[in-house]
């Protein structure tokens, strides 16, 4: 294809540097085989828009200028100097490339690249690997965990949690199945959907409640319900039973005793049982309502697989990075160990199970759950009260040990 033919004007207007300029001007040269010194300066003028700055400036040279080309390049660059290019720091380029995400409503389409089809993950991952290029990093793994959390969680399941370098993260990113994204990209739509739906139900609600000064019977239902869907981001439907090993009250990311044989689980395993009826959570204020319900689905709370627990230890990385050595309170959301309970199921703070108060509980202290999750269980009962008891899978903690030996899954 021929290249747009590109008519300078010099007034900082152009749709190219005047530098790009001269080299699109001696490429249309080599091209019409205008090869010599003379032929080049007797055709520069009919590149130069009538009238314009760059004409008025040609014109105004003299005879003997225009006659050979390394004088007229010379002078054309003396009349317009090169610009000064800055390069980004250390900083900004990484910055740049922790910042720069895929979003979800992106996901499963094909863009143009270079002239062809290619789809927005595959574009993003080669764009990701420039950018660890540029910041001289792709030969290690930094960084590598910031960019992923920033990921669709729809993309984010299906590729691994660790990588050695930049190179396989993106090719990682760039081999997951394009059916696969587009199947949790239609389930993501139709969650959308379910909780818009949903939020208007509710709006309506609080409208009438606050016209008639009083409770409305089915907004703790709604409310339930919109929680429901925020939890477990993919989820279309309730996971199949599973049990869970606990681990240590101590735990520690780089040394996860879940990847241990026996080391950390205290001998114990969390059993799913059936439903028990809903009960009434404490009243809050309406906004108050929304903020802690929507503050209790941001972290994903993970099944107890490999996967989950790998995720669950980046969770806890990353909020020891946000949040240092803090107390929890409502603002600070915790991990919750994977195959426990969810919060507000009028579980035990303490090992994450059913069955029992936490002053009752008899799991070992070392397979209790950490401190702060324990916290952050507590303050999420005190301020929103058992709202997932009639939703949550059950979960009933046993000794492990003891079942295995003894056979007939009798425990705590």
């Amino acid at each position: 294809m021929p290249e747009e033919t590109i008519i300078f004007c010099g007034d900082g207007n152009d749709a190219v540097s005047p530098q790009d300029f001269l080299r699109y001007f001696i490429r249309s040269m080599i091209a019409a085989a205008c090869n010599s010194d003379a032929s080049r300066a007797a055709n520069f003028e009919y590149y130069l828009r009538t009238g314009s700055v760059a004409d008025r400036w040609f014109q105004g040279l003299p005879a003997s200028m225009k006659t050979l080309w390394p004088d007229l390049e010379a002078a054309f660059n003396r009349r317009w100097e090169p610009q000064v290019v800055v390069e980004k720091t250390q900083q900004e380029l990484e910055e740049e490339l922790s910042n720069y995400k895929l979003e979800s409503k992106d996901l499963g389409k094909v863009i143009k690249v270079g002239g062809l089809d290619t789809h927005t993950h595959v574009a993003w991952a080669a764009n990701v690997l420039r950018l660890a290029k540029d910041a001289g990093i792709a030969g290690g793994s930094n960084l590598i965990w910031i960019v992923r959390n920033n990921l669709p969680p729809v993309l984010k399941d299906l590729e691994a949690v660790k990588h050695a370098t930049w190179a396989d993260f993106a090719k990682a990113v760039t081999e997951a199945p394009i059916e696969k994204i587009r199947e949790g990209v239609e389930k993501e739509r139709v969650r959308a959907e379910e909780i818009a739906l949903v939020k208007s139900r509710l709006q309506a609600i609080e409208k009438q409640q606050h016209a008639t000064k009083q409770p409305v019977a089915n907004y703790d239902d709604l409310t339930a319900q919109m929680q429901r869907l925020n939890l477990n981001n993919n989820r279309t439907q309730p996971p199949p039973a599973r049990t869970a090993p606990a681990r240590n009250q101590g735990f520690e990311p780089a040394a996860n005793p879940a990847a241990m044989q026996g080391g950390g689980r205290g001998n114990i395993r969390y059993l799913k049982q059936p439903q028990q009826p809903p009960a009434r959570r404490n009243e809050l204020t309406i906004e108050e309502k929304r903020a802690m319900i929507a503050r209790t689905t941001i972290l994903t709370h993970h099944d107890d697989t490999p996967a989950g627990r790998n995720a669950y230890t980046t969770q806890m990385q990353d909020w020891t990075t946000t949040h240092g050595d803090i107390r929890v309170n409502e603002n600070t959301p915790y991990p919750l160990r994977p195959g426990t309970a969810i919060v507000c199921s009028s579980e035990c703070f303490r090992c994450g199970g059913h069955g029992h108060q936490s002053r009752e509980c008899r799991v070992p202290e070392e397979s209790r759950l950490p401190q702060r999750e324990s916290a952050w269980r507590a303050i999420c009962y005190t301020m929103l009260g058992p709202m997932n008891r009639g939703q949550a899978e059950q979960v009933m903690v046993v000794f492990a040990e003891y079942e295995d030996e003894q056979g007939n899954g009798e425990g705590l």
